[in-house]
C-alpha cells in the first residue's frame, strides 16, 4: 500500500516576524506551539493526533509552530498526524508545516517539526491491538525525544545547530516505525479485509 506521506520540519529558522501575527490555532486540527520569552529556560511542547474522516472533503491540517524571544533559551514544537480517510472524497487537500523562529533573540536555539500521514481506506477501520500498541510508544517516545532534547544553546551554534538536526533525525526515525503498521495493522469495522487503500506521496 501507499501512504500519502508530508513531512515538512524545519530545524532552525531565524526570520523576521510581524508583530501580531501567530499561528492560526483555531485552523488548525493537530496543533503544537511553543511560544518562549523566558530566559535561561527551555519550553517544548508536543502535538499527536490520529483521526478518521469520512467527509466529501478532507482538508485535515498539522502543523507546529515554535518561537523563541528570549536569551540563552531554547523552544522545541513538534506535531505528528495520522488521518484516515474512510469515505471516497472528492477534494483531497491535507496541510502539514512547520515553521521556528527566532525574534529578538540573544543565543537562542529554537526547532519546529511535523510529520503528516494520509491514508485513504474507502471504508470504516480501526488499528489491531499490536497497532495500538505502536502507535501508544511511537506517541510517548517522541515527547520523550522532545522533552529531554540537549542543543544548546553554547557559544557554538554549528555544534547547536548539528544537535538540532541530530535531535530531527531521532524524531524521524521514531515516526517512521508508523508505516509498517500503515500498511499491515490497519483492519475492516466489523470484520473482513480492507477492500482497498489509496495514496500519493506528498513528501516535502
Amino acid at each position: 500500500m501507499d501512504i500519502l506521506r508530508r513531512i515538512l520540519a524545519v530545524p532552525l529558522v531565524a526570520m523576521a516576524f510581524i508583530a501580531g501575527s501567530a499561528a492560526p490555532a483555531g485552523a488548525i486540527d493537530n496543533v503544537a506551539i511553543a511560544i518562549n520569552v523566558k530566559n535561561d529556560f527551555y519550553k517544548a511542547r508536543t502535538a499527536f493526533q490520529v483521526t478518521r474522516v469520512g467527509d466529501d472533503v478532507v482538508d485535515d491540517s498539522n502543523a507546529a509552530f515554535a518561537q523563541s524571544s528570549c536569551e540563552r533559551c531554547k523552544t522545541a514544537a513538534v506535531a505528528v498526524q495520522i488521518v484516515l480517510v474512510t469515505g471516497d472524497p472528492h477534494t483531497v487537500t491535507p496541510f502539514n508545516g512547520a515553521i521556528a523562529i527566532n525574534l529578538n533573540c540573544d543565543r537562542c536555539r529554537t526547532y519546529a517539526g511535523a510529520w503528516q500521514f494520509v491514508v485513504t481506506t474507502h471504508q470504516p477501520v480501526h488499528f489491531t491491538e499490536s497497532g495500538n500498541a505502536t502507535i501508544d510508544a511511537v506517541r510517548q517516545e517522541v515527547q520523550a525525544l522532545v522533552q529531554a532534547a540537549d542543543f544548546g544553546p553554547t557559544d557554538d551554534p554549528v555544534a547547536d545547530l548539528a544537535k538540532i538536526d541530530a535531535l530531527n533525525a531521532a524524531i524521524d526515525a521514531e515516526v517512521a516505525k508508523l508505516e509498517p503498521l500503515l500498511e499491515n495493522e490497519i483492519v475492516r469495522v466489523g470484520g473482513g479485509t480492507v477492500r482497498s487503500v489509496e495514496g500519493t506521496d506528498l513528501a516535502a
